[in-house]
C-alpha cells in the first residue's frame, strides 16, 4: 500500500464514493434514522415538565438571582 502513488488512491476512493449503490437500503436506513429522531422527540417532548415545571429541575428562583434577564424570557406566577 505505500508504494502506491497517492493519486491512485484517491482515485480509489473517489470510485467507491461514486459508484452505483441499490436505493433500498438507503431508504431503509432514512426510514430507521427517522424512527429514531421521531422517538427522541417525542421522549424530550414528555420529558418538557420535568424541567420546565413549578417544581422541575431547575431552580426557576435561583436563575432570576443569577441571571436578571431571566426574569424576561420567562413569566412564572410564583416569581412575582
Amino acid at each position: 500500500m505505500p508504494d502506491q502513488q497517492p493519486h491512485t488512491l484517491l482515485r480509489k476512493a473517489w470510485n467507491a464514493f461514486t459508484r452505483p449503490v441499490d436505493a433500498l437500503p438507503i431508504d431503509i436506513f432514512r426510514v430507521c434514522v427517522g424512527l429514531v429522531m421521531l422517538a427522541y422527540f417525542v421522549r424530550t417532548l414528555l420529558e418538557v415538565p420535568d424541567f420546565s415545571g413549578p417544581d422541575g429541575l431547575l431552580d426557576h428562583k435561583l436563575l432570576v438571582q443569577m441571571y436578571s434577564y431571566f426574569r424576561l424570557l420567562v413569566k412564572l406566577p410564583e416569581l412575582d
